[in-house]
């Protein structure tokens, strides 16, 4: 954990060089295209600290669900959902802005590509949300709905 850690904060240090940056990028791909590491990615985001490394582990999701969405199946999809936003409620607060914004991209990327997937829970099979849920659901929820009317005018 630690040398994700260091790398994810070389990564988006403004002092490392190009050739460092590219170096340090092509150790960390395996996070973002490896679906083998979703398990990895999680733990990042349940035991770190850092804030690059939550990043680094959120945005590796979001490009692993978005290339990768049918080798997860329906409950390793709604787990995730449902543990990205749990943690959104519990250590939202205390998170970096850019690492909530990249937290929730992650969750309406999740409900955006399970829309019309009859086998991906909605919000509203989710149980009884507590209140410290509703707001990062909302958020997801008007995250998802701006990208999709958004996508409809260009098309």
């Amino acid at each position: 954990m630690q040398q994700v850690e260091t790398l994810a904060a070389e990564l988006y240090n403004s002092a490392t060089t190009n050739e460092q940056r590219a170096e340090v990028e092509r150790q960390l791909s395996v996070f973002s295209t490896d679906p083998a590491m979703l398990e990895q990615s999680r733990m990042i985001l349940d035991q770190s600290s850092q804030p690059f490394a939550l990043h680094l582990a959120a945005s590796s999701l979001q490009k692993l669900m978005t290339g990768h969405w049918g080798r997860f199946t329906a409950q390793q999809r709604s787990d995730l959902r449902s543990h990205v936003l749990n943690l959104l409620a519990q250590r939202g607060p205390q998170l970096q802005v850019f690492v909530n914004v990249a937290l929730v991209s992650l969750m309406a990327r999740i409900t955006k590509l399970g829309w019309f997937d009859p086998t991906l829970p909605c919000f509203s099979e989710m149980g009884q949300p507590s209140p410290c849920l509703c707001c990062p659901g909302i958020i997801a929820l008007s995250t998802v709905s701006i990208k999709n009317s958004s996508n409809c005018s260009h098309e």
